[in-house]
């Protein structure tokens, strides 16, 4: 089984210090925003404006749309979409959130999508009004990549 670990405030981002902090909370005002639907979106590498380079040391919160019928209950990112990153390298990670209506953390389904795509996976915990959580499923960001 995967690593789970809970976080139950955002000092989870001193363990990952590769994460933008700024697209990070542009992710859940977003979701806040969104309130009572699940947003969800993909962990990237940061690509360099100049260089065009993907880099070895940080990674964006990028949000996608939600695709799902029920968005309430569900997300579903555009599987052209998370090709697209996956072939250009710059995928990562996934993201999506939970409301406060959820009793879970994770769910059975969390656990499959993130084995299936064999990358971590945040999930964010959020209200009306406050982020409350982050649930972050299969280790770290570089764990699939062999960098850091």
């Amino acid at each position: 089984m995967e690593p789970i670990v809970y976080y139950q405030s955002t000092s989870f981002l001193s363990c990952y210090p590769e994460i933008v902090e700024e697209s990070f909370y542009t992710a859940v005002n977003y979701a806040i925003e969104k309130y009572p639907e699940e947003t969800c979106g993909v962990v990237i590498r940061k690509r360099d404006l100049v260089t065009r380079r993907l880099s070895k040391v940080e990674v964006l919160f990028h949000r996608c749309s939600n695709k799902a019928e029920d968005k309430e209950r569900d997300f579903k990112i555009d599987p052209h979409v998370a090709l697209g990153y996956r072939k250009s390298g710059a995928l990562v990670a996934f993201y999506h959130n939970h409301t406060d209506r959820s009793e879970c953390i994770y769910t059975t389904k969390d656990l499959r999508v993130q084995k299936a795509n064999n990358l971590p996976s945040f999930i964010l915990r959020v209200n009306r009004v406050k982020f409350i959580s982050i649930t972050v499923i299969g280790g770290g960001l570089w764990r699939t990549r062999g960098r850091k």
